[in-house]
């Protein structure tokens, strides 16, 4: 074990919650020399990376074998996690056992936290040296979502947006607008939404409950859906310089008002098996792009997609996508950094299109790039460069995920109509306080 693997052994051993009775036994023996290139070694390298999405898989797998093609001497053996387990047990404790692997995937739930706990090593001495790889390539909302205390530390593989999907069937069926029309007439915006949220909303068997609804509503309690229309209305989760929360503001509590209204239209919790959009009932709805490849290829109607819609001003969850990091407790790094070159490569990024998986390179939205996958709804493109062109990244705050759940604890009342929308707000905006105390925040723009 190197020097550094075990002070980094040390740091995740005291931040990982239930890990920290089990010590550091072992770093007594540490040093050794510097890790090579892998480039024209003759040293056998396994290099083992991790990932938690399932689909993603056999793709990952077909680039391990292409980096083993180039460089015979190294074998990537690839594992699939339930994001669950991912950082809760499995990576903590490989890191623990001095079992940690070589490369792993960071979601941007966990990016700051598991970075400020001192996981992932620092980017920068390869990415100044490493003259070949064009790092201004990459969208800079991405690579800074990656970023911590002037630490480099992932390299985004996906641009990861938001965008709505709509029932094209049912919108022709009824004679009304779609919202990618209303998108190209600059009429997409919140008054929209909830005017189709209306006169979708419908009884279409004759037993006088509504059975088809415009919209399943916004979640006001997932961060990846409610930041976006805080943002939109000119509200935020904190200061520019994050020394207290803001979500107590009169613009943000404007915002959750409004996310209550579309779940006002949506199915209630007994009609939503049947309402649906698998079964043809919901009009449109706002979902990651990815899901085109995990579900939606199975609907038996034809779909479309449109951009984000708009609010006082156009923003949205534009985080980088997952990113790629090399984990500090793990071995041969110069490797791993070949290896994160491999999964990053312009081919790489066009086979996990065919996925659905957007580009984090700029250089690639082209009309080439696009059309190698033809099932892609050419829209997509459209919601994609409007989300490089506006999109934001999570809340730079290295308690995040508590606060993601603090947030459903208090405003979740204000959702379940069980106290005002200021009452709610102000006691998340004491929790967010508390916890920013605690963890800490990095206030770069």
């Amino acid at each position: 074990m190197t020097a550094t693997s075990c002070t980094t052994r040390r740091r995740v051993l005291g931040a990982a919650a239930g890990l920290t009775a089990l010590g550091a036994a072992g770093c007594a023996q540490a040093g050794g020399p510097g890790e090579s290139p892998l480039t024209g070694s003759t040293e056998k390298v396994t290099l083992e990376i991790w990932h938690w999405d399932a689909f993603f898989k056999d793709t990952m797998v077909s680039f391990g074998e292409g980096f083993t093609q180039r460089t015979p001497n190294a074998t990537v053996n690839v594992l699939q996690l339930p994001l669950g387990d991912y950082y809760g047990t499995k990576l903590p404790a490989a890191i623990a056992s001095d079992t940690a692997p070589a490369v792993v995937g960071v979601h941007p739930e966990y990016s700051h936290s598991t970075a400020a706990g001192g996981f992932y090593s620092d980017l920068g001495k390869y990415l100044n040296a490493d003259k070949s790889f064009d790092k201004n390539d990459f969208f800079d909302v991405g690579l800074k979502a990656y970023s911590w205390k002037g630490r480099q530390y992932g390299i985004p593989h996906d641009s990861a947006f938001l965008h709505f999907y709509y029932n094209l069937e049912l919108f022709q069926r009824q004679g009304i607008k779609t919202p990618l029309e209303y998108y190209k007439e600059g009429q997409w915006t919140w008054e929209t939404y909830l005017d189709l949220a209306n006169r979708l909303r419908r009884d279409t068997d004759g037993d006088g409950q509504p059975d088809q609804f415009g919209t399943n509503g916004e979640n006001g309690l997932n961060w990846t859906r409610f930041t976006t229309f805080l943002w939109q209305n000119g509200a935020d989760l904190f200061d520019a310089g994050y020394t207290r929360s803001t979500i107590a503001s009169p613009a943000a509590q404007e915002a959750f008002t409004w996310l209550k209204e579309t779940q006002r239209r949506a199915p209630t919790a007994q009609q939503a098996p049947t309402s649906s959009f698998n079964t043809g009932k919901i009009a449109f709805w706002h979902e990651w792009h990815v899901r085109g490849e995990t579900y939606l290829k199975t609907l038996s109607y034809a779909f479309g997609v449109a951009p984000m819609v708009k609010g006082k001003q156009q923003a949205q969850i534009f985080h980088g996508g997952p990113a790629w990091a090399i984990v500090a407790a793990g071995k041969h790094p110069d490797a791993s950094w070949q290896l994160i070159r491999h999964f990053t490569t312009k081919e790489a990024f066009q086979a996990q299109l065919q996925l659905w998986m957007m580009p984090a390179r700029k250089s690639l939205d082209t009309d080439a790039f696009w059309a190698t996958n033809k099932s892609l709804p050419p829209e997509t493109r459209l919601a994609f460069q409007q989300a490089a062109k506006t999109g934001r990244a999570t809340p730079r705050v290295a308690k995040f995920r508590e606060m993601g759940q603090a947030i459903n604890a208090t405003v979740g009342k204000f959702m379940r109509e069980e106290s005002s929308v200021a009452a709610a707000t102000q006691e998340a905006a004491r929790e967010l306080d508390r916890l920013l105390a605690e963890g800490g925040a990095d206030p770069i723009k």
